[in-house]
């Protein structure tokens, strides 16, 4: 598989598959001073130990308002019982392997780079995590929300991209988030701002996010950064071995806002189409647009 960046997710059910009684550590939480918060990485994804431990480690990355993303670390461990969540879920495998159970009867299989929605009220488990590697899962959460249906895609199963280029697939718009993927080889991006903050993360490589105000963030693979409302910004500097794929998770915010005269249009985003999460991942992921 092709390694990439993922920043997003947007918009990425594994802690409530995984076990949601594992005590939480956390790295971030309420609005805090956003100001301050742009101008510093909060979280590397990447960062945690790796020996075996007797319940998986879950990390709440931020919550903000209805909207949480938490990171899931599992080696080997399984769930009993069923879990019946109010929330809407979707997961992102970054690495390892799993499969989750449906009452129904119902298994999915996930390798690296795999992603999946569980809607609110959907009761399964996790009957099977890798223990070498370990899972990491990526998971957002909001309230359970009517069109919140994803399709299934491979993070790290990209288009051809020419140098300067990048691609935008959008995964997820409806009332509560918006979940982008955004895939990036040595682009200089236009200035963009959303009129809700943006959480990115970013899964593999490496890139910049400079600010119109002159600040520059440097972000490395497993990287995470919160982008407040109506900062215009732009991705620069995005590495091409490997590409840069950022998942991207906006609150309550459909399209990038308006851009001031001077500035480039946004890249086009291209909607994923919805489809049920297959019995045995991955799908091709959906038709892509490159610049």
């Amino acid at each position: 598989m092709k390694r990439v960046i993922i920043a997003a997710l947007f918009l990425c059910a594994v802690t409530a598959a995984c076990g949601k009684e594992t005590p939480k550590e956390n790295a971030a939480s309420g609005d805090g001073d956003k100001a301050a918060q742009k101008s510093s990485v909060r979280e590397n994804i990447y960062d945690f130990k790796t020996e075996k431990s007797e319940k998986e480690l879950v990390t709440t990355l931020i919550e903000d308002g209805a909207v949480r993303i938490e990171r899931v670390i599992s080696t080997g461990q399984t769930t009993d019982g069923w879990y019946n969540q109010e929330e809407d879920e979707y997961v992102v495998l970054l690495d390892g392997s799993a499969e989750i159970e449906y009452k129904n009867g119902r298994k999915t299989s996930l390798a690296k780079g795999d992603s999946l929605f569980i809607s609110a009220h959907e009761e399964h488990r996790v009957s099977f995590t890798s223990e070498t590697p370990p899972c990491v899962w990526l998971c957002a959460f909001w309230p359970a929300t009517e069109g919140s249906d994803i399709a299934g895609v491979n993070f790290f199963n990209l288009p051809s991209l020419s140098p300067d280029s990048q691609s935008v697939t959008q995964l997820l718009q409806n009332a509560s988030v918006t979940v982008n993927r955004i895939a990036a080889s040595g682009s200089q991006a236009d200035w963009q701002a959303f009129p809700a903050d943006n959480y990115i993360v970013l899964a593999d490589g490496q890139a910049n996010v400079e600010y119109e105000s002159g600040e520059k963030v440097s972000l490395k693979s497993g990287d995470t950064l919160l982008i407040p409302a109506n900062e215009s910004h732009k991705l620069t500097d995005a590495s091409s071995e490997p590409i840069c794929v950022i998942m991207s998770v906006a609150w309550n915010a459909a399209q990038p806002a308006a851009q001031t005269p001077e500035t480039p249009s946004a890249t086009p985003v291209e909607t994923a189409p919805s489809e049920t999460p297959p019995t045995t991942p991955v799908e091709t992921p959906p038709t892509e647009t490159s610049e």
